[in-house]
């Protein structure tokens, strides 16, 4: 018997002249979660669709102590045992190895009756999450797949705080991290589909950070155009010239908004000395920069805007506390490594002045913190925690061996030294 014929395609018809095409429909708006005053994070434990009951959840960063991000429900709810529940928690917690690099997964305790569960791998999460099917589980699992997800507060950078949304099949999440002491700003967007699976990650550079580490930058310092130099050391002084200039009118800043807060004279008068030093690093720096071929670029910065003691504090926190106590811990490093006379004498005096610099980003903290409101205080130790888990990240400057012994510069493993045992020292 013949086989029938299958049915022909009715083509679609052309739209006739002057009918506009179709639009495509137009893409979901970009939101973010509700930023948790308590640890400065974004809640990532609320609206989510588990596979099983649990009585309790906590959520931590890796850091050194674990920081607790979130938290829901009641610990050891319905437990036989309440202490020997607890004890396992912080058994748990503690046996995560600290980890200090941007990105690093978080991980989560729960409990359910008897059962304590650790969660650190992305499978693990999967099999409690089941379908990715709400913003808070797309953040989460992008948490635990390498995006490091922060929060948009009152006084961040601009484009900071970490953004979702839905597309077909799944979610989209994009985030900000900022690499110290590298200095690279990154927005890294990640797709998701509703089975959990990676359908896409792209990585946009988005310029030079004002990261923490020579000297403490201003806000609203712009990026300069790329410098010219004979010398890869040519450089590296110009650029740390150009940063020490730029610590010049921070610290009269600092000085500036201190006298408006009514802060103590001492406090102001070491501000303003402090910027009087700078000056003078960045004229040594300089030298040293044209001694090796190259020009340092000016020093731009946006115009200024009053801001208030919350936002002060941030920037002391991350650029003073974390930045500038690094910044002296290096220069004694360079100050007793490096192999050339000229270079290792400018590294002395700088290393002497930044450790009062660091000295004086301690008292303001002192002395401002306690004025800020108790969610205002904890987003300021976030952050300055925040800034001393970034300073971990290996340096990532052109140098060779020969020229690192030169200028006493430590190697990735030692400056991850240098900051791990900082941070643990003083976070």
């Amino acid at each position: 018997m013949p086989q029938p014929m299958p049915p022909r395609p009715v083509p679609t018809p052309a739209p006739t002249a002057g009918t506009p095409a179709p639009s495509p429909p137009k893409p979901a708006e970009w939101s973010q979660l509700r930023c948790l005053p308590e640890s400065g994070q974004p809640d990532l434990l609320s609206d989510l669709r588990l596979t099983r009951e649990l009585d309790y959840a906590a959520l931590y960063r890796p850091w050194m102590p674990a920081v607790l991000v979130a938290e829901s429900g009641t610990a050891c709810r319905t437990a036989s045992n309440v202490v020997a529940c607890r004890d396992a928690i912080v058994e748990h917690r503690d046996s995560v190895l600290a980890c200090f690099n941007a990105g690093c997964s978080p991980f989560l305790i729960t409990t359910s009756g008897d059962a304590i569960t650790l969660i650190e791998a992305r499978a693990a999460l999967l099999t409690l999450l089941g379908a990715i099917d709400s913003n808070t589980e797309a953040v989460l699992l992008a948490s635990f797949s390498g995006i490091d997800v922060n929060c948009a507060m009152a006084g961040t950078a601009p484009g900071f705080g970490t953004e979702v949304r839905p597309i077909d099949g799944g979610y989209e999440v994009r985030s900000q991290s900022n690499s110290c002491p590298n200095g690279m700003r990154e927005r890294h967007t990640l797709e998701l589909g509703r089975d959990g699976s990676i359908l896409g990650h792209t990585i946009e550079p988005l310029g030079i950070s004002s990261c923490p580490v020579e000297g403490r930058r201003p806000a609203g310092l712009r990026a300069s155009a790329p410098l010219r130099a004979s010398s890869r050391l040519g450089v590296y002084f110009a650029s740390a010239a150009r940063f020490e200039a730029a610590s010049v009118f921070a610290f009269e800043r600092l000085a500036r908004e201190l006298a408006a807060l009514s802060a103590p004279t001492a406090l102001v008068t070491a501000a303003l000395r402090s910027s009087l030093e700078e000056i003078g690093h960045a004229r040594a720096m300089t030298l040293l920069a044209r001694r090796f071929g190259a020009e340092p670029a000016a020093v731009e910065i946006a115009p200024w805007a009053a801001r208030d003691a919350f936002a002060i504090a941030l920037e002391n926190a991350v650029e003073g506390c974390a930045g500038e106590t690094y910044a002296a811990l290096v220069a004694q490093y360079q100050a007793l490594s490096a192999e050339d006379v000229e270079a290792r004498a400018v590294f002395a005096a700088i290393a002497d002045d930044e450790t009062r610099h660091a000295e004086l980003a301690w008292q303001v903290a002192r002395w401002l913190e306690p004025r800020l409101t108790l969610a205002e205080q904890r987003a300021v130790e976030a952050a300055r925690a925040e800034a001393f888990v970034q300073l971990t990240l290996a340096p990532q400057r052109e140098l060779d061996g020969h020229e690192r012994a030169l200028i006493g510069y430590p190697g990735a493993q030692t400056a991850r030294a240098l900051a791990g045992v900082l941070g643990r020292s003083l976070v």
